[in-house]
């Protein structure tokens, strides 16, 4: 807690530090880190006194005095009480210089990481990094959450020249800040609670829709941007608030029966009681549904299937085999002209309308022998 860091420090120092390390004549030990490495330590925190942050300011993993620092736990065995190293942290944008961890401070599951020599805001204007512990299926990890920068930082400051964090708080000082006079310094007090500014339940950082409450998340053409503040929900570039079919993409807009919903997401297109699903005719009104040449309809053979028109209808309902021909070659003739239709408007292609009419040639449609059956 914040009152009691400096005992946590001696607490953490008393366990960890007693038995192995020697001082350099000040109150900075000096400790072996995990990865070998003999680093002069910063200031050490103590969280609940079973979790102690190292500072290793002098550390170059990301450049010379780039700094790091490692979290140590306590663990209870049969032989006894060691400490063991869970983590070593560093700054996402860790660089030469920083003296990341030259401050550190913990509490629970969130320490707070000074680098008061970080140039963000001008040389040496400093800066600090939240980090919270995390548990998952494959382990226990140590994420990055935030880096706090003072908002009228500048040259100088040393912002992170010290840390301390309680519970969802943190304050970080500015060593030689002047907003008084030269080198009066500072402390900025931050909020470590991650925003939910729509106080749907979903923290901004995940939220699709940070400022529209949302809890569902819905994402229709999984766009990133939740329905709920997505201005074209179906991404078909017609918005809301002028589409037929607010999440079913449809371009044209097309809307047959006129009833305001577009032809892509409505269940009975032509508004005659009959789902499309098995309407014979989804786009010509037909409640009674009569196909009198059902039984014996000798349907042609078109390779992709029965195509329709705008009307709803195929070739073989605008011309049925059953039809009062009045011989052979006129239903032909109807079928080479429905055929020609529907390629021009692009149903169908060339090889297609090919195949169709020579299975209509081929067939005994408009034959008197089989219209006397």
């Amino acid at each position: 807690m914040l009152a009691s860091l400096s005992s946590a420090y001696v607490c953490v120092y008393s366990l960890l530090f007693a038995a192995m390390a020697s001082t350099t004549g000040s109150n900075r030990p000096e400790t072996s880190a995990g990865d070998g490495s003999w680093r002069l330590s910063g200031e050490v925190g103590c969280g609940r006194c079973d979790t102690a942050v190292i500072g290793a300011w002098a550390d170059d993993d990301a450049g010379v005095s780039s700094g790091s620092a490692y979290v140590f736990t306590r663990v209870f065995t049969d032989d006894g009480i060691n400490w063991e190293q869970q983590a070593k942290l560093l700054a996402a944008d860790g660089a030469s210089g920083d003296f990341f961890g030259e401050s550190v401070a913990v509490d629970g599951d969130t320490a707070v990481i000074g680098a008061w020599a970080d140039d963000d805001k001008g040389d040496d204007s400093g800066s600090a990094y939240v980090f919270t512990r995390v548990f998952t299926d494959d382990g226990i990890n140590w994420e990055q959450q935030a880096k706090l920068l003072a908002g009228d930082g500048a040259l100088g400051d040393l912002f992170g020249w010290s840390v301390a964090v309680d519970g969802d708080t943190a304050i970080i000082g500015a060593y030689c800040d002047y907003d008084n006079v030269v080198d009066s310094g500072s402390a900025y007090v931050f909020s470590l609670t991650p925003p939910d500014s729509d106080g749907d339940g979903v923290l901004n950082v995940s939220d699709n829709c940070p400022d529209t409450p949302n809890p569902d998340q819905t994402d229709t053409d999984g766009d990133g941007q939740g329905d709920a503040c997505d201005p074209d929900d179906d991404n078909d570039d017609v918005l809301d608030v002028d589409d037929n079919c607010q999440f079913v993409a449809n371009t044209a807009q097309a809307d047959y029966d006129l009833d305001g919903q577009g032809d892509a997401c409505d269940i009975d297109d032509d508004d005659d009681g009959v789902p499309d699903e098995l309407d014979n005719c989804p786009l010509s009104t037909n409640a009674d549904q009569v196909d009198s040449d059902d039984a014996d309809d000798q349907r042609l053979s078109i390779p992709s299937g029965d195509i329709v028109n705008y009307l709803g209808c195929s070739i073989n309902d605008l011309c049925p085999c059953d039809n009062e021909w009045k011989n052979h070659g006129a239903y032909v003739k109807c079928v080479a002209h429905r055929s020609e239709e529907f390629l021009s408007e692009g149903l169908i292609t060339e090889l297609q309308k090919d195949a169709v009419v020579s299975n209509a040639a081929e067939s005994d449609c408009g034959h008197k022998k089989r219209n006397r059956r």
